[in-house]
């Protein structure tokens, strides 16, 4: 799954269940969620999750570039 697609996933989602989302709200929904996946994956007695933690660091810029376009303005 690429950036693109998990943007899409979660705006869709989260219209699914009532939310007019907005870029901004769409970054901190997801900066929650990227914060919260480190810990529950540590945190679990599975170890194959684990390996997602070093993965965030690399998906975590092109996840963020993405949810930038939602407004049609950089920046």
């Amino acid at each position: 799954m690429n950036s693109t697609e998990l943007k899409t996933m979660i705006i869709e989602e989260l219209k699914k269940n009532g939310l007019d989302i907005a870029e901004d709200l769409a970054i901190t929904i997801v900066k929650v969620i990227l914060a919260l996946l480190p810990k529950i994956a540590l945190a679990t007695e599975n170890t194959w999750d684990d390996l997602i933690v070093p993965l965030l660091a690399v998906i975590e810029p092109a996840i963020m570039k993405e949810l930038d376009k939602i407004d049609g303005k950089e920046g």
